[in-house]
Order: C-alpha cells, then sequence, then structure tokens
C-alpha cells in the first residue's frame, strides 16, 4: 500500500498562501513572481484547465507571442523544479493538452476558492436552517479578502475577484440575518467583524452596530459609529449615509429608555483616555459642539473662534489625494491637538482640511493659536510652511 502524501492547501482569497503538509511554498510577497503568477492561474483552473492563449496575455501581456511562448516554457520549466525544492514529491505536474493547460499532482489539493463555491452551491439547495447556518458559516471564514488581490493588473482576476465579493457579501447578510433572528450576536458579531476589516467602505458596521444594541451593550454601539465616521469623514471625505444616523438616532433613543444613575451617566461621559491637547471629534460630533457653544456665546459673552486649518500645494491649491497629503494630514492631526488646550475641540473635515473650534479666543489673539499650530507642523520639515494655510471666523460672524 502506497504513502499517503500530505494535503497541498491552496489560499487564493486575501493573502496568497500555499502550504504542503507542515512545509510552506508560498506566503504572500513572492507570489508576483511569473512563476507564482502561473501556479496561481494553474490552481484556480485546476480540472478545468486554461487556454493557451489566454494565459500567455495573462502572463505576458502584449509582448510577441513567440517570445511569450518561449518565456512561458521557460517559466514551467523552473516552477517544476521550484515545486520539488519546497518539498513536493518527482511529479509533472503541470501538463498541456488540447490547446489548455491543466494542473496535475499526486496528492489531494485543496483550493479555497474552489470549496467556496461548492458551500454557496450547498447553502442554497439547503432547507434545514441549522443547516444551512453551518454552511454559510464555513463560507464567510473562507473568504479572507479579494480573489488573487496580488495579481488585480488582470482584467480577468478583477472580473472573477467581483462575482466572489458579491457571493460573500450576499452569504454574509443571509448570515448575519439568519443569526440576529435567532438572537445569536456574539457570532453574528465575529463575522461582520471580519468583514469590516476586509471591506471598511461597505457599512458592515451597521451589522456590528445593530449585535451591539442586541447585547444591550449600547457603549460599543456607539464607539462603533463614531469610529465608522471618523473614518468616512478622514479617508472618503464623505458624512455617515442616512442608515448609518438611523442607527445613531436608535442607539440614542435605547440608551434613553434605560434608568441609570447619575454616576454611571457621568462614568459613560468621561473621556476613557484623557488625552492631552484639544479634543478631537467625529464631524457628527463637532456639528453638535459648534450648535451648543455657538447658542451659549450671547448668553456668555464667550468669545468663540473657527478657524480651518488647509493644507495646500505650492501654488496654494487644495493638494490633490496623495501618500504626501496623507503623511501631511497626520503631521498636522498632531500639530492641532498638542498645540493648543483641552478645552478646545477639532475635526477632520476633508483628506486636507481640519476644523477647529477655539473657546475663548478672539480674532485678535487667535494668531498665537495659529503660530502655535504652524510651528509644531513645520518642526521636522521647515519647507511644510508654505504648505498650509489658516483662515479664522468669530462664530457670531454673519459672513466669512
Amino acid at each position: 500500500m502506497g504513502e499517503t502524501l500530505p494535503v497541498l492547501n491552496v489560499r487564493l482569497f486575501g493573502k496568497e498562501k500555499i502550504t504542503y503538509g507542515s512545509n510552506i511554498v508560498l506566503y504572500g510577497r513572492n507570489s508576483v513572481t511569473k512563476g507564482m503568477r502561473l501556479l496561481l492561474i494553474l490552481f484556480y483552473y485546476g480540472k478545468r484547465g486554461i487556454n493557451r492563449n489566454i494565459l500567455l496575455e495573462s502572463l505576458y501581456g502584449e509582448d510577441d507571442l513567440s517570445d511569450a511562448a518561449n518565456n512561458l516554457r521557460v517559466t514551467i520549466h523552473r516552477l517544476k523544479k521550484m515545486l520539488l525544492d519546497a518539498g513536493l514529491p518527482e511529479h509533472d505536474y503541470i501538463y498541456y493538452k488540447g490547446g489548455n493547460y491543466y494542473w496535475d499532482s499526486p496528492m489531494e489539493t485543496q483550493v479555497d476558492t474552489d470549496l467556496f463555491r461548492e458551500l454557496i452551491r450547498e447553502a442554497e439547495e439547503e432547507e434545514s436552517r441549522e443547516r444551512k447556518i453551518a454552511i454559510l458559516s464555513e463560507a464567510c471564514s473562507l473568504y479572507r479578502g479579494d480573489f488573487l488581490q496580488r495579481a488585480a493588473d488582470m482584467e480577468w482576476v478583477l472580473t472573477e475577484a467581483l462575482q466572489f465579493k458579491n457571493m460573500y457579501t450576499n452569504a454574509l447578510s443571509q448570515l448575519c440575518d439568519m443569526l440576529m433572528e435567532e438572537k445569536k450576536y456574539v457570532q453574528a458579531l465575529k463575522y461582520a467583524d471580519a468583514a469590516c476589516k476586509i471591506y471598511p467602505f461597505d457599512e458592515w458596521q451597521i451589522v456590528k452596530i445593530d449585535c451591539y444594541m442586541g447585547l444591550n451593550r449600547y457603549q460599543d454601539a456607539i464607539k462603533e459609529y463614531e469610529a465608522a465616521a471618523r473614518l468616512f469623514v478622514e479617508e472618503l471625505g464623505i458624512a455617515p449615509s442616512q442608515k448609518m444616523k438611523d442607527r445613531f438616532a436608535a442607539m440614542n433613543e435605547n440608551i434613553g429608555s434605560r434608568p441609570k444613575v447619575i454616576s454611571e451617566i457621568k462614568e459613560g461621559l468621561n473621556d476613557e483616555m484623557e488625552e492631552r491637547g484639544a479634543l478631537f471629534c467625529s464631524f457628527p460630533g463637532f456639528q453638535d459642539a459648534y450648535r451648543i457653544v455657538k447658542r451659549g456665546m450671547e448668553r456668555s459673552g464667550q468669545s468663540v473662534c473657527l478657524l480651518v486649518c488647509s493644507i495646500v500645494d505650492s501654488e496654494g491649491r487644495p493638494m490633490k489625494v496623495s501618500d504626501k497629503l496623507d503623511e501631511m494630514a497626520g503631521e498636522l492631526y498632531s500639530a492641532i491637538q498638542n498645540s493648543l488646550r483641552k478645552s478646545d475641540a477639532f475635526t477632520k473635515y476633508n483628506r486636507a482640511q481640519f476644523l477647529v473650534m477655539l473657546v475663548g479666543t478672539n480674532r485678535e489673539n487667535s494668531q498665537i493659536a495659529i503660530d502655535r499650530i504652524v510651528n509644531q507642523f513645520t518642526i521636522e520639515h521647515k519647507s511644510w510652511k508654505k504648505y498650509i494655510e489658516c483662515s479664522i471666523s468669530s462664530l457670531l460672524d454673519e459672513e466669512e
């Protein structure tokens, strides 16, 4: 009786990974080489095979056909040697027949995309609710990110990736709905949290908020909303959707319906970290604070100013989205927080602008605050002074 060979496990979702028993054949970074791209493509197509012309175009683009064909032969030869060096047994793993290339192996090969498709098909046909939840749970756990994300420059990969994402989105929606209907909020929370890490801008935070509310963890729900609101404003320059705002209103309503003693209320209102310097708020929070302060100014007589800090290019125009803008925005965030008092508040209005509310400051002495921010912003990069513009206005001014 022959020796049983270890299973060859292939992950094509998220960070690509190939293991043979305890040996790692591939993990992440080296998946961009021609040989590894060829291997991943062959794994994906498996017994279906991939047409030679499609394979040549995927690997070599618009190169001369004869050159591409020769390069493919060289790549296949090197790949077979690499597989042997990785500990796989001697075998002719890649063969050509009828215009197609195929993967063949003496050991069982398990590819996550194949298993994912099979699980989705099983879930569609399954009538038992309990069994359907189990199948969808397994399918969603397999999905760790976009299909072949390091090969997204290939058109067919983008098409397949979109189809897989749609399958995952539908499966996860069904799974979370069923789990929440059965009040299994902790389980639903786990899958929604994984989705937020993969697709932070697809609003899976709403499912997390619903789970927290189902568990009566309203403070966690509020934190999730504030983190999501901050993410959307900082990264996309947009406010939360109406659906997200509706969840916020529901949270407030539920929090208000449970009687609390004043000490518990104060504890929930206090800062957890007691950060030094100005208080950073989500944009919706800053809006509320702005309106409250403005309403109280006439009675208190206190002077409050709104400061707008903008990152601009060398010609004074709004800086275009870039790594340089993100770096400067991070430095400006720190400069504002570390330069101002605890009584001041600020928010990120978009990727290139911050809004600051200076309490107890008028137009005349606001330049002091501006100078502090600019000096802190340029402490390590003196040339950055030309990239920041600041404008000031009293909250009582009718016009900017």
